[in-house]
């Protein structure tokens, strides 16, 4: 049992494996961050990757002062 392991393959869950694009999102503080990954963002900026999901489909306008960036139409 030893010998196997760390030999797991993971399957990467991310947007980005799966094709998809998600929108760039603004901190507070002005930056633009783009997102490739929901679960390592939220873990990394300290953000609920839920409230995140939410705001990626529209449902809430921010989270912890995070909004999307507007589209140039």
């Amino acid at each position: 049992m030893l010998s196997i392991k760390g030999t797991r393959v993971f399957n990467s869950n991310t947007a980005e494996t799966k094709g998809l694009v998600l929108p760039s999102i603004i901190s507070p503080e002005g930056l633009v961050y783009t997102v490739t990954c929901v679960r390592a963002f939220c873990r990394e900026h300290n953000l609920s990757h839920s409230c995140l999901g939410r705001l990626f489909a529209g449902k809430t306008p921010a989270h912890k002062g995070r909004t999307l960036v507007p589209n140039k139409e």
